[in-house]
């Protein structure tokens, strides 16, 4: 943005811009780099997007799989397609491919209007319907298992007819495009070939072999001045333009420039074109001045807390989860509130569970299961941040990382203490009051779970709840560890790896249930004449070997630990987990006075906090308690 696109210009003479005088005279001409491209979605149908294209001759950036390519209509019967990871530009001819090979970039995009196409199918396959409009529906209908390999065209690859290096074509071969010098830079790409489009405005040659272009020596001049205006970007002494807050690491990350091929690329070209290169350690020494003279950077008013952030499910976008399959990356890595367990005991069920490869991804699970259950215990886990301060618990709370996103939705806030709590329960470093609150939750779930007789003879057969609740032995575990590690070192979850929700039969082929992981041990490889019981050994013969590693270190309150943070290093995800550039504020921490007026590196600290760490506060005094979450 800081680039005038518009004043891409230069000296062309009227001939050569189509004036019908003929006079010969300078002719200034401006070029908006955003006029006629397509880069978002357009409220049309795609029939109507693709007239427009090919009567603008639209430029058309398309991202798929995280690449970015691009392609020009010249005329209804020929389109060139740039990749950036090709140096060919590629060439389809005939109206009829043009047509089938901008519709699939169009649809594949989701540029024009999708909507359209579903509610509106007599517009696409009526008796009226155009030709293009058939291709649309057409395509429309395979879209999701098309390739640009079977789109019904045939590529040729043309060359450019330039006899010196512009940029953006190849340095040892003219004819060529330059392609991306890292896997990263596919958009700068792509923005090279807007150029050679918007500013070269190619034509195909009358033999149709070959590429011309219009304005080969304006295209020098532009790809020059873009070098220069990024060689003295941050600090242009000459025009007297500073730009200190474009990157907020540029401190840290400045001389990195030295091993960017880009950086290289540049400065051989301005060399090629005898124009003098910039000396860019001047961009830092003219940054960092302004930093020593600038003691304050931002300033921040006051925040206030609105309240909190609604998050009720959305019951037509929640998926349950019937499936083990995947299971364990749905409930331990994605939205709570898109996926769930379609009950408590299936989301325990050893194949759900396999594949969550850290703590943190199975604390987020714990967090799905007991989102299910949050309106039944709401009354015993609400304020237990404050009840959590207040008992001075820290001890491993590092670990139980809060996202950005559940920060102001109260039930999120909830069960990431209670989960903090659980496990300091079942390692008895708890006090009377927060114990007896998770044994108030477990006698809740004990109700929605399905627990073996754990005997030898029939363990097959699920204990009623008044037998569960009458063995002390079970209930006093349940009660102090259920769904601690300490739980899932002892049982574990078998059931078949599919469920039918429907099914009314409660038994150990239709539900998930807990067994003694020593008595599976002992079972696993034994042959039972019993079809439940030779089931049950089969599933266990296939998870206890996979489940029984990821619970076999007992948790430690006594294990020493130290915790490290690297500035300018992490992000922070927004509720449907996309990046997001800054810190939601909480209360009015940005008026903290002991903050005020600290810088690190010439940045204000709240930049860097922003960056490397949130501090949350959960005690209106602010006192003696805080929460940080490392990224």
């Amino acid at each position: 943005d800081d680039f005038d696109h518009g004043d891409l210009g230069g000296e062309e003479d009227d001939e050569a811009d189509g004036n019908a005088d003929g006079s010969g005279r300078a002719a200034r001409r401006d070029i908006d780099m955003l006029e006629g491209v397509v880069y978002d979605r357009k409220n049309m149908t795609y029939d109507e997007l693709y007239n427009h294209i090919v009567d603008t001759q639209s430029i058309v950036t398309c991202c798929i799989d995280a690449h970015f390519t691009a392609f020009q209509i010249l005329s209804p019967k020929f389109l060139i397609y740039y990749d950036p990871m090709n140096p060919s530009l590629r060439l389809v001819r005939g109206e009829s491919q043009v047509q089938h090979v901008a519709l699939y970039f169009l649809l594949k995009c989701n540029y024009g209007d999708n909507v359209h196409i579903q509610e509106n199918k007599n517009y696409y396959v009526g008796n009226s319907s155009s030709e293009l409009q058939l291709t649309v529906y057409r395509l429309w209908k395979k879209i999701n298992t098309l390739s640009l390999s079977n789109v019904p065209a045939k590529w040729i690859s043309i060359p450019l007819n330039l006899d010196k290096y512009l940029f953006i074509n190849c340095k040892s071969s003219h004819c060529d495009m330059s392609t991306q010098l890292t896997g990263n830079t596919c958009y700068f790409q792509t923005y090279l070939f807007a150029l050679l489009c918007k500013v070269g405005r190619p034509i195909i040659t009358p033999n149709g072999r070959s590429i011309d272009l219009r304005n080969p020596d304006l295209l020098e001049k532009v790809t020059i001045r873009i070098a220069r205006f990024l060689f003295t970007f941050f600090f242009d002494s000459q025009n007297q333009i500073l730009r200190p807050l474009t990157n907020s690491n540029f401190v840290l990350d400045f001389f990195r420039y030295r091993s960017s091929p880009y950086f290289t690329a540049f400065a051989q070209y301005l060399k090629a074109k005898k124009v003098p290169v910039p000396d860019y350690d001047r961009q830092y020494e003219g940054v960092t001045k302004y930093y020593v003279f600038t003691k304050s950077l931002h300033g921040y008013d006051k925040f206030t807390l609105e309240g909190a952030t609604s998050s009720t499910p959305n019951t037509k976008s929640l998926q349950y989860i019937h499936d083990s399959d995947g299971a364990s990356q749905k409930l331990g890595r994605g939205n709570y509130y898109k996926y769930r367990a379609v009950n408590l005991m299936f989301g325990c069920n050893a194949g759900a569970m396999l594949g969550m490869s850290s703590f943190c991804e199975f604390n987020s699970w714990r967090k799905n299961q007991l989102l299910s259950f949050y309106d039944k215990v709401v009354r015993v886990v609400n304020d237990l941040a404050y009840k959590t301060c207040q008992a001075k618990l820290t001890k491993y709370r590092d670990y139980y990382f809060m996202p950005q996103f559940e920060v102001g939705q109260q039930e999120l806030i909830d069960v990431h203490f209670y989960t903090y709590l659980i496990d300091m329960v079942s390692m008895g470093k708890a006090p009377n009051a927060l114990t007896q609150i998770v044994h108030n939750v477990n006698s809740v779930l004990v109700q929605f779970i399905h627990f073996s007789t754990q005997h030898r003879n029939n363990y097959d057969k699920i204990m009623s709840l008044d037998q569960f609740m009458s063995a002390k032995k079970y209930k006093n575990f349940f009660a102090e560890n259920f769904l601690s590690a300490e739980w899932f070192s002892n049982y574990i979850g078998l059931g078949f790896s599919e469920i039918n929700p429907k099914e009314k039969d409660i038994n150990s082929l239709t539900q998930t249930v807990f067994y003694d992981i020593d008595l599976m041990r002992s079972q696993a490889h034994r042959q039972e004449f019993a079809f439940e019981k030779e089931c049950i050994n089969q599933m266990a013969r296939s998870n206890l070997r996979r489940f029984t590693p990821m619970f076999d270190d007992r948790q430690n309150a006594s294990q020493k630990y130290d915790v490290a943070i690297k500035i300018g290093h992490g992000y922070t995800y927004s509720k449907y987990n996309t990046l997001m550039h800054f810190l939601n504020v909480v209360e009015c921490y940005w008026q903290n006075p002991d903050v005020n007026n600290i810088q690190i590196l010439g940045k204000d600290i709240r930049t860097l906090l922003v960056l490397s760490c949130q501090k949350i506060f959960f005690e209106p005094s602010h006192h003696g308690y805080y929460y940080y979450g490392p990224f």
